[in-house]
Parts: structure tokens; sequence; C-alpha cells
């Protein structure tokens, strides 16, 4: 009897973990990806977020002699935004630094300078993963107002702006 007692206690013990209730050990993985946008103006496009933040800027298009009149640039933004987005262009006339008055035209893939000349170059739709955006545009200036133009400096200041939906 002492046999068979002794053997029901060791089956009880050896099975009871069999049957027990275990509660497993949980944790939880998060993180936060902030928002990341940025725009260039360059000279060849970039295809890597990293190859675009490493790129330097074009600041200026100096027209002239020997320099040409027309020139051909990318506009690039890398973001990990989802959502889509538009690159909406503002491109005044060049005045001149003294005689306010007088103005040198140019177009932006077509579009004209002037007041109020703002206009949407190029639209990204929405995304699922970071990428990177080129919009190659030209810029070309109106050879007329150019050569007949008064002596002195001339400039504009193009803004590109990226606007999400």
């Amino acid at each position: 009897m002492k046999k068979i007692t002794t053997i029901i206690t060791l089956i009880a013990i050896i099975t009871l973990p069999l049957f027990a209730s275990i509660t497993p050990a949980t944790f939880s993985v998060t993180t936060s990806v902030e928002y990341d946008m940025v725009i260039k103006i360059l000279d060849e496009p970039a295809s890597t977020i990293s190859e675009l933040k490493g790129a330097t800027s074009v600041e200026e298009f100096q027209v002239g002699e020997g320099e040409g009149l027309k020139t051909t640039l990318y506009a690039v933004v890398g973001t990990n935004f989802g959502g889509s987005f538009d690159i909406e262009v503002t491109a005044p006339h060049m005045t001149h630094s003294v005689h306010t008055q007088s103005t040198i035209s140019y177009t932006v893939d077509e579009a004209p300078s002037g007041t109020g000349s703002e206009f949407i170059l190029a639209s990204a739709g929405a995304s699922s993963i970071a990428r990177v955006f080129s919009k190659e545009f030209d810029i070309e200036v109106n050879s007329s107002e150019y050569e007949n133009a008064l002596a002195g400096s001339y400039s504009a200041t193009m803004t590109f702006n990226v606007v999400t939906d």
C-alpha cells in the first residue's frame, strides 16, 4: 500500500506541471520615426536619400556671355512622408539692381516668370516607403529681353516649396 501511495504521489508531482497554467512572458517593441523631408536643386538627379543629403545644392544660374541663356536642373525631394505632395515654384522676374522697373523674364519648364507666377512643377503620389523624387526642369532666359536690357546686374530668387496633401 505504501508503494502504491508513493507511486501515485510521484506521478502527481511529475505530471502536475504538465497541466498547470503557465503565463507566457511578453514585451513590446516600439519605435518612433521622425518626419523627414528635404528639397534641393541639383545639376543631376539623386537616387537615394543619403545621396541627396550629401549633394550640394545649385545656388545660382549665371546668365551671360559664354554662359548661355538656358540650363537644365533637377528639383529633388527626399522624404519619408507617406502622402502625396506637389513641388510648388515661385519665379519672379529678374530685376535690375538699381532701376527696379527694368526686368528680364524667363521660363521654368514653359511657365513664365513674373508677379503671381506660382505654379506646380511636379506632383508625387502617395508611397508606403521613404523615397527620392526627382523632377528635371529647364530655366530659359528671354533672349530678346536679355539683349535689350539696361546695363547692370539683374537677379531673382526662385522659391521651391513642397506642399503636402
